[in-house]
C-alpha cells in the first residue's frame, strides 16, 4: 500500500467499507502520516465536523499519541481557517507551561501535505458522557467528589493561575522587583492585569469534553471555542456549545461571555456527575428548533431540580434490590445550586474562587476524619491505661495468692520452693515489663500477651502446686505411719514399765518391812533409787508419748485439709478465679 503504515487489522476494516467516507479519509490520513506513525485501528477517539483524533504510534521512537487532523485542505497556510488552527495550538501550548495534570498537552502544530495537524497527550480512557452511561447512571460519591477537586483546578488554572507561566516582563512593561533586578515586580493591580489579560475561558464544558482516565483521574480537553485575550478562538463548527450546558446569558447573547459562563457549565456538569443526568435533558423527539427552544426557556427561568431524588432513582436502578441512603455532603449540592444561578453575579467570580472553597471543604473534611481519629485513639489509650491498671492490680493479687500458696508448703519440698521461687521472678518482670511499656498505644496486644502470660504462669503453679501437695501428702502419710508405729512401742513400754514399777513399789514395802543386815537394807536403798530413777524416765516417756498424741491428730488435720485441697477445694478455686480475671 504504498509507503505509509497501516496495520493488517486496519486494512481489513478499509477493505470491508471502502465506500465509506470515513474509512476513505482514514487511508488518505495513512498516506499523510507516511512512514514516521502506524494509525491503530481500535484507536479513532472522535470525529467531529472540524477536525478527527487519531491514536497512532511512531514508528521510530515507539511512543503512543493522539494526532489531531483539520479535516479541510489547507490551501493557504495565512489562510483564515490555518491561523484558527493556529490559536487554539498556541493557547494550548501556553496552557501547557504550567504542567497542569489535568489538562490535556499538546506539542508543535505542523503542515503536511495541505493537512493541519498536531500531535496531542492520548488519554487513555473514556468521556463523562459514555462513562456515566457505562456506569448505569450512578457514579460513586468518591469519584464525583475527585471529578469536582480536578477539574475545578484546571478551571482555576484556566481562569486564574495561568498567568504566571505567560507573563514577558518586557512585552507587559513590567518593572524591576527593588529587591532582585532579576526579577518582576508584580503587585496587586499589576497580577489582576495580568490574570485579565491570560486567563482562558473553556467555553465549552460538557461530558464529552472531560476523560475519565483508568487510573481515576480527569483530564479537560478539547479547547476549540476557549477565549483569551477576549478573542474566541472558534476552531469548532458548533456555536456556543452544548445546548443542555449553556449559560442563561449565552442564549441571550453570545458576546456576554465571562468566567461566570464556565461556572453555569460546570455547574451542569457537576449535577450529571451526582444526579446521573443534566438538570434539563434534551428533548429529541421534537424538532431541534422546538428543543433548542425549550433549553433556552428552562436554562433561562426553571429551577434545577432537587439532586436527591434522581441520585435515588440512579442508585437503585444501578443496584436492584437495594435502598439508597444519602451519600453526598451537602455543601456540594448548594456548590452546585451557587454555579447554576441565574445571573451571573450569583455564581462563583470565577473558578478559583470556587477551587478554594472546595479545598476548604476538602480540609473542613479531612478534619473532622481526623478528629474523629483522634478520639478513636483517646479512647483507646484510655482503654489501654484502664487495662495496665486492672493488669497491675491483677499481678498484686498474683502475688498474695502466691504468697498464700506458698505457706502452706512444705519448707522440705525443695522443688515447690523453687518453683514458686521461679513464679515470683516472672511476676516480677512481668511488672518491669509494664513499667517499661506503660505507654499509650494503638492496638492493645501487649495486654492480652500479658494476660495471656499470667494466665499460662497460674496455670503452670497450679500444676506444680498440686503435684508438689500430692508429694507433700505423702511424705505426711509416711511420718504418720512412723509416728503410730513409735506410739505403739511407747504405750508397750508404758505398760510393761506400769507393771514394773507396780513390783517394785511391792518388793520396796517388802525390804522395809522386812529385818536385814545393815549391808542388805543399803543395797535395797540402792536398789529403790534405781527403781524411782526408771519410774521417773517412764513417766518422761508418758509425757513424750503425750505429746505424740497431740502431734498426731496435727498430722491428720493437715493430711485432711490438704487431701480436700488435692480434691480441688481450695487452691483450685483461687486458680480458676484468677483465670476468670
Amino acid at each position: 500500500m504504498g509507503q505509509y503504515r497501516i496495520n493488517e487489522e486496519s486494512y481489513e476494516l478499509v477493505e470491508k467499507n471502502r465506500e465509506n467516507e470515513f474509512y476513505q479519509n482514514y487511508i488518505a490520513m495513512a498516506e499523510l502520516f507516511l512512514n514516521e506513525y502506524s494509525i491503530l485501528s481500535s484507536s479513532t477517539s472522535h470525529q467531529g465536523a472540524f477536525a478527527t483524533v487519531y491514536k497512532v504510534r511512531h514508528g521510530q521512537l515507539g511512543y503512543i499519541r493522539a494526532i489531531r487532523v483539520l479535516h479541510e485542505t489547507i490551501v493557504d497556510e495565512h489562510g483564515k481557517t490555518y491561523q484558527k488552527f493556529l490559536e487554539e495550538c498556541q493557547l494550548l501550548l501556553r496552557l501547557g507551561n504550567g504542567g497542569h495534570p489535568n489538562i490535556v498537552r499538546i506539542a508543535q502544530p505542523r503542515l503536511l501535505l495541505g493537512h493541519a495537524l498536531v500531535e496531542m497527550e492520548y488519554v487513555h480512557g473514556k468521556d463523562l458522557n459514555d462513562y456515566i452511561v457505562e456506569q448505569k447512571h450512578f457514579i460513586p460519591i468518591d469519584e464525583v467528589l475527585c471529578f469536582v477537586r480536578e477539574i475545578s483546578s484546571a478551571l482555576a488554572y484556566c481562569h486564574e493561575g495561568i498567568y504566571e507561566f505567560c507573563w514577558d516582563k518586557e512585552g507587559d512593561n513590567l518593572r524591576d522587583d527593588p529587591e532582585d533586578g532579576s526579577k518582576a515586580l508584580i503587585d496587586a493591580p499589576t497580577k489582576q492585569r495580568l490574570i485579565e489579560k491570560y486567563k482562558v475561558i473553556h467555553n465549552d464544558i460538557h461530558s464529552k469534553n472531560v476523560i475519565r482516565k483508568y487510573d481515576g483521574s480527569f483530564i479537560l480537553l478539547d479547547f476549540g471555542l476557549s477565549i483569551q485575550s477576549g478573542t474566541v478562538v472558534k476552531s469548532s463548527t458548533r456555536k456556543g456549545g452544548a445546548a443542555e450546558y449553556k449559560a442563561p446569558e449565552k442564549w441571550e447573547n453570545e458576546g456576554i461571555i465571562s468566567e461566570q459562563t464556565d461556572m453555569y457549565s460546570f455547574g451542569v456538569l457537576m449535577y450529571e456527575m451526582l444526579a446521573g443526568q443534566v438538570p434539563f435533558p434534551y428533548n429529541e423527539e421534537i424538532s431541534s428548533t422546538e428543543a433548542d427552544y425549550e433549553q433556552m426557556q428552562k436554562h433561562k427561568s426553571a429551577p434545577p431540580p432537587p439532586i436527591e431524588p434522581l441520585r435515588r432513582i440512579a442508585f437503585e436502578q444501578a443496584n436492584p434490590g437495594q435502598k439508597y441512603e444519602k451519600d453526598y455532603p451537602d455543601w456540594l449540592e448548594a456548590m452546585i445550586m451557587k454555579c447554576l444561578e441565574k445571573k451571573p453575579k450569583d455564581r462563583y467570580k470565577n473558578a478559583q474562587q470556587l477551587f478554594e472553597e472546595v479545598e476548604k471543604q476538602f480540609a473542613h473534611a479531612n478534619n473532622q476524619v481526623t478528629n474523629e481519629l483522634v478520639k478513636k485513639l483517646q479512647t483507646e489509650n484510655s482503654q489501654y491505661a484502664q487495662n495496665v491498671a486492672n493488669l497491675y492490680q491483677y499481678n498484686t493479687d498474683l502475688a498474695s495468692q502466691v504468697k498464700a500458696l506458698q505457706k502452706t508448703q512444705s519448707k522440705n519440698d525443695p522443688d515447690t520452693t523453687n518453683r514458686l521461687k521461679q513464679l515470683e521472678e516472672d511476676n516480677y518482670e512481668l511488672q518491669r515489663q509494664l513499667k517499661i511499656k506503660n505507654k499509650p498505644k494503638h492496638s492493645p496486644l501487649f495486654i492480652i500477651l500479658a494476660i495471656i502470660f499470667a494466665i499460662c504462669s497460674v496455670v503452670l503453679f497450679s500444676i506444680n502446686t498440686s503435684s508438689s501437695e500430692s508429694i507433700h501428702v505423702s511424705n505426711l502419710e509416711a511420718t504418720i505411719d512412723q509416728q503410730e508405729s513409735t506410739i505403739k512401742n511407747l504405750q508397750n513400754k508404758e505398760a510393761e514399765s506400769l507393771k514394773t514399777i507396780t513390783e517394785q513399789k511391792k518388793t520396796i514395802v517388802n525390804l522395809k518391812n522386812s529385818k536385814g543386815s545393815e549391808a542388805e537394807l543399803q543395797n535395797k536403798d540402792t536398789e529403790i533409787s534405781k527403781l524411782k530413777q526408771e519410774n521417773n524416765k517412764l513417766q518422761q516417756q508418758a509425757a513424750a508419748n503425750s505429746n505424740s498424741n497431740a502431734k498426731i491428730q496435727e498430722l491428720q488435720k493437715e493430711i485432711t485439709r490438704l487431701k480436700q485441697q488435692g480434691s480441688g477445694n481450695s487452691n483450685s478455686s483461687e486458680i480458676s478465679n484468677l483465670k476468670q480475671q
